[in-house]
């Protein structure tokens, strides 16, 4: 589901003219809130559980040509969750012709937040992630 817009601005860009990936980090934590949301997982989800996420993997890869001025969206969707796990993926694309810019996957660890030990994911919240 598309889960942030926006337009890529000079300060995306290093001294080579390549997107930072500090850039694209931040269209993902503009967008993880909303997508969240949307799916029916706001962070009470998890604590009002008594459980929390702690990202444990974080893989950002450019896939494709970007500049500044280029309207972006940002494409989020679950990967298949693991027993203790939840993986969110991230496609940023270029608005006008969905080209994939670059992707991000990101590993998220539940814990206990009493205990701050990795717990088996609920089944509610797994059959959420689809």
């Amino acid at each position: 589901m598309p889960s942030h817009a926006s337009v890529l601005r000079p300060t995306d860009f290093d001294a080579a003219g390549n997107l930072t990936m500090e850039a694209v980090q931040g269209k993902v934590a503009e967008g993880n809130a909303p997508f969240w949301m949307a799916s029916g997982l706001p962070p009470d989800a998890f604590y009002g559980r008594g459980l929390g996420r702690v990202n444990v993997e974080l893989k950002i890869e450019r896939l494709g040509p970007a500049r500044p001025g280029m309207p972006v969206r940002l494409v989020t969707w679950f990967g298949p969750p693991g027993s203790k796990t939840v993986e969110v993926c991230h496609q940023l694309e270029d608005l006008a012709t969905g080209a994939a810019l670059a992707a991000v996957r990101a590993v998220s660890l539940i814990i206990d937040l009493d205990s701050r030990r990795p717990i088996g994911l609920p089944g509610e919240i797994r059959r959420l992630l689809g």
